[in-house]
C-alpha cells in the first residue's frame, strides 16, 4: 500500500512541478518612433505590436501625459492621437497591453510636437459699425502662420497681420482670412460678420455714431437733442433756479448754460425729461423711449448691469452701491485726455468696449454746474425711492463704474439703447 501512495505523490509533485506560470504579453509602440518630432495639428495613428504567447490580449490601452485618450480591443492595435489639443513641445506616450488574466506590459516614448499647420482665426474691435467707419481686425490665428489674406466682404483685401477697414456703404458683410505657413493652409469664415447701419439721427439733426457690445448696441456720444422725437421741445433750463423739489418738469441743459459745451459733451437732463412722463422701468429692455430717437430707448439699470457683466464684472458686484469692478470704468472711458481732465492722478481710458464714455458733469438741483471733464454721470430709466433714480459715474481717477440713485432734480447726460 505503501508504494502506491509514495507514486501517486510523487505523480502529483511531478505534475506541479511542470506547469508553467502564466506570461505577460508583450508591447511595442511602433508609431510613431521614439523622439519623432510631429507637426501640431497632425492627426497620428498611434500604433502598438502586441501579442501573448499563452492566452490572448484582452485590449491596449493608449495615454498621453499618462492621461488615458482611449483603447484599442483587435488588431491592429491603433488608436488615433488628435494633437490640435496639446502645447507644442515635449509629450510622453504610453501603451499597456492586458492579456485574458489581467497581467499586462507597457512601452513608453517621447515625442515632440513642433509648430505645425497654422488654424486661423480672427477678431475685431466693433462688429456693428457707420458707414466711413473703419474696422479694426486682430489675426488670432496660431502655429505661426506666415502670409494672411483677408476678403472683407465688399470687395476690399488685405495681406497685413492686423488689417484695419474701411466700409463705404451700409450692409452686412461677410469675412475671411487665409493662412498659410510651410506646413500648409487654413481658412475661416465669419458669416453676417460685420454690419455697417447708417448713423443714429435726432429729431434736432444731430448725427450719433452708434457700437455694438455684447448684444446691446449704444450711443457713442452723450444725447444732445432739445426736442423728443414727435418735435415736442423740451424746457430749456437757462432760466431755471433752485428745482430741488421739482420732479416733473422736463428741463434741458447746456453745461454752464453755454451752448459751446454741447458739441463734445452733449447736454444735461433732469429724470422727467429723460423718461418723458414715464413709469420707472427696469426691465430688458427698459421699454421706456423718453429723450431717445425713435427705435432707440433709455437703459434700465438692469441693462447696465448688462453691460457691466459683459465687460468682466462679477454678478455679485453689479448689484452693489459705489464704485464697483476693476477696469470695467477705463473699458468704457474715451481714451486719452482730448476731453478728460489730465492731471498727475488721471488714469487714461482703454475705450476696449468701444462706448467711449465723455464728461458731461452735472447739474446740481440748486443750480450750480460741476465737473464738466471729471465726471460722466448717466441717468437710467429706473426709480429707487420716489425722489431718486439709479444713475451710472465714470471719474477720470477711477477704474471701476459707480453706482448709486441721486435726486431726480439732478442734470445728468443720458445714452440711449437700440430697441
Amino acid at each position: 500500500m505503501i508504494p502506491y501512495i509514495l507514486a501517486f505523490t510523487g505523480m502529483i509533485i511531478f505534475q506541479i512541478g511542470c506547469e508553467k506560470e502564466n506570461q505577460p504579453p508583450s508591447c511595442i509602440i511602433t508609431v510613431p518612433e521614439n523622439g519623432e518630432e510631429i507637426p501640431h495639428g497632425t492627426q497620428i495613428a498611434l500604433s502598438v505590436d502586441a501579442f501573448d504567447n499563452d492566452g490572448i490580449i484582452h485590449g491596449v490601452n493608449f495615454y498621453v501625459n499618462n492621461a488615458n485618450i482611449g483603447i484599442s480591443n483587435s488588431q491592429p492595435y491603433t488608436y488615433e492621437w488628435h494633437t490640435w489639443d496639446y502645447e507644442i513641445g515635449n509629450h510622453s506616450i504610453t501603451a499597456t497591453s492586458t492579456d485574458d488574466t489581467g497581467n499586462s506590459t507597457s512601452d513608453e516614448i517621447t515625442v515632440s510636437l513642433t509648430e505645425g499647420v497654422p488654424e486661423a482665426e480672427f477678431t475685431v474691435f466693433h462688429t456693428s459699425i457707420c458707414p466711413d467707419s473703419s474696422a479694426q481686425f486682430y489675426n488670432r490665428s496660431i502655429n505661426h502662420p506666415e502670409s494672411w489674406l483677408w476678403d472683407f466682404g465688399d470687395g476690399g483685401t488685405s495681406d497685413l497681420q492686423n488689417p484695419s477697414h474701411i466700409y463705404r456703404t451700409a450692409g452686412t458683410y461677410d469675412v475671411s482670412l487665409t493662412i498659410t505657413n510651410s506646413y500648409g493652409t487654413d481658412m475661416e469664415t465669419k458669416t453676417g460678420f460685420i454690419t455697417v447701419t447708417n448713423p443714429l439721427t435726432d429729431f434736432d439733426d444731430n448725427v450719433y455714431q452708434t457700437v455694438k457690445i455684447g448684444s446691446q448696441t449704444w450711443m457713442m456720444e452723450n444725447l444732445k437733442t432739445t426736442h423728443y422725437a414727435d418735435g415736442t421741445p423740451l424746457i430749456d433750463g437757462m432760466e431755471a433756479a433752485d428745482i430741488s423739489g421739482d420732479y416733473i418738469k422736463k428741463y434741458c441743459f447746456a453745461y454752464n448754460n453755454d451752448e459751446n459745451n454741447v458739441a463734445v459733451h452733449g447736454r444735461l437732463y433732469t429724470w422727467a425729461a429723460a423718461m418723458n412722463g414715464a413709469e420707472s422701468s427696469n426691465s430688458i429692455p427698459s421699454g421706456i423711449q423718453g429723450v431717445c430717437p425713435t427705435g432707440w430707448h433709455l437703459p434700465s439699470d438692469n441693462e447696465w448691469k448688462e453691460l457691466e457683466i459683459y465687460l468682466g464684472m462679477p454678478e455679485l458686484k453689479v448689484h452693489k452701491t459705489d464704485w464697483r469692478g476693476t477696469n470695467e470704468g477705463l473699458m468704457l472711458r474715451e481714451k486719452g485726455k482730448s476731453h478728460w481732465w489730465g492731471p498727475l492722478w488721471y488714469i487714461s481710458g482703454t475705450n476696449e468696449s468701444g462706448f467711449t464714455a465723455l464728461p458731461g458733469g452735472s447739474r446740481h438741483y440748486n443750480g450750480s454746474f460741476q465737473s464738466l471733464i471729471q465726471i460722466a454721470n448717466y441717468w437710467s430709466a429706473t426709480e429707487s425711492l420716489p425722489p431718486f433714480a439709479w444713475a451710472r459715474s465714470l471719474a477720470y481717477n477711477r477704474r471701476e463704474v459707480y453706482r448709486y440713485d441721486h435726486y431726480k432734480s439732478r442734470g445728468y447726460s443720458v445714452r440711449c439703447v437700440k430697441d
